[in-house]
């Protein structure tokens, strides 16, 4: 019982200093576009930004949790060939993917629908894209089989190497296109550094049938379904501002979000990882366990995050005085809004683990995509009613109607017969 709480220890310390990483990453990142560049081209990066997000999202949803069911039972063989047969899978889906979007590009281009400049910054992002998706997909197979630190090795190269290309780009002409360049180019260069450790431990067989990727679909599609409808409430406002308002407004809000990051990552980082320890502790303890247990993590997540919080905000003068060289029309309402949206999200992130390790996909999905569905119909009506603060407040009505329902589905859960207690 020691070795496992230890290694539990282990992983989750492993992981927070990852997410810190990445978090701090990304705040740079974010900080310095801010500052270099205009409202307008930050707004595009964001949304491309988020466009990563949601096939990252879709991804890891649809690999992880099949993933980790499978990876406990499979034999060291029978490991390579999953993870090798998921690989050939996706890369041909991929492939035909980037094909036709770059024909419609293309297209679009050429009809005169799209002027130079935004037909190359969409270019450059349908490659950020792919390298991103490439290179989540090796960190997923390594968290699965718990070995975080091969992660942080890798994303230390990444960060370096995308903080070197942003700082660089801010002071071109093109500060966007160079900084999504910058992107791609080190995620390629942390793939591979990934890929070589896989395949030096014969954990891919690049020769094994793709086919897999069908087998996974009835899990799969619905974890990928629901995390498509949660990335509408979490992110796809951005593109409901972008029309009602406009691109600049995008920037406003991405940029007092952006404060928030450490806790996204922290709570992304944290919550995948919790999938192969919930199907152990529900296969040796019950279903009441893995609730005790995820209640008590997101517990401590969520005290921490309204730690940070609190700091914040009584930094943020000093943030947006010194550190974006901004000031944003209702930043300290918008701040607020974010904060309490956050609290929620973290919590409700942990609350997941029981449904999930109980193949409760399809309920997932459902909730979420209610909880979408208003959080965006009521944006839509709150950005033309009170302007910008609709947006987030949109968002923490989603966060809430969809943590609560959550919350009741896992008590449920935890009351119904489930795994036998370990003898």
């Amino acid at each position: 019982m020691l070795g496992k709480h230890a290694l539990l220890v282990r992983m989750f310390s492993s992981t927070v200093a990852n997410q810190a990483l990445l978090s701090a990453s990304n705040l740079l990142v974010g900080l310095m576009l801010i500052r270099g560049t205009a409202d307008v081209q930050y707004g595009y990066y964001v949304l491309i930004f988020n466009s990563i997000l949601l096939l990252n999202s879709l991804q890891g949803a649809f690999i992880s949790a099949p993933l980790a069911m499978r990876l406990a039972k499979a034999t060291p063989e029978q490991a390579a060939a999953l993870v090798g047969g998921i690989f050939r899978a996706q890369n041909r889906l991929l492939v035909v993917a980037l094909l036709a979007a770059v024909a419609l590009l293309g297209g679009a281009w050429l009809a005169r629908l799209i002027d130079d400049e935004l037909a190359l910054l969409l270019l450059v992002g349908l490659l950020s894209i792919a390298t991103a998706l490439l290179r989540e997909f090796f960190r997923m197979v390594f968290f699965v089989n718990r070995q975080p630190l091969v992660v942080i090795r890798s994303d230390a190269v990444f960060v370096f190497g995308q903080l070197a290309g942003v700082w660089f780009a801010k002071k071109t002409a093109m500060p966007v296109v160079l900084a999504l360049l910058a992107f791609s180019a080190a995620a390629i260069i942390a793939s591979a550094m990934l890929w070589r450790t896989l395949k030096r431990r014969n954990g891919l067989d690049p020769t094994a049938s793709p086919t897999v990727w069908r087998e996974m679909a009835r899990t799969g599609a619905w974890s990928a379904a629901g995390a498509g409808s949660h990335w509408a409430f979490s992110q796809g406002y951005n593109y409901v501002v972008a029309g009602v308002l406009d691109v600049a407004a995008v920037s406003a809000l991405a940029a007092t979000r952006l404060l928030m990051m450490p806790i996204n990552l922290l709570s992304s980082g944290v919550a995948p990882l919790l999938i192969p320890f919930g199907l152990e502790w529900m296969h040796s303890h019950g279903r009441a366990a893995v609730l005790r247990r995820s209640v008590g993590i997101a517990t401590v997540l969520t005290t921490l995050s309204a730690v940070y919080l609190l700091i914040l905000w009584f930094l943020q003068d000093w943030i947006f005085d010194h550190l974006m060289h901004k000031r944003y029309a209702h930043a300290e309402t918008l701040m607020a809004i974010w904060s309490a949206t956050f609290l929620i999200a973290i919590f409700r992130d942990q609350i997941r683990v029981l449904p999930a390790v109980c193949d409760r996909f399809r309920l997932l999905w459902l909730a979420t995509t209610v909880s979408a569905t208003a959080s965006l119909v009521c944006g839509f009506f709150a950005l033309r009613a009170w302007g910008i603060i609709g947006a987030p407040l949109a968002v923490l009505l989603g966060e809430f109607v969809n943590c609560a329902y959550l919350v009741a589905l896992s008590m449920r859960l935890a009351r119904e017969p489930g795994e036998p207690a370990a003898a």
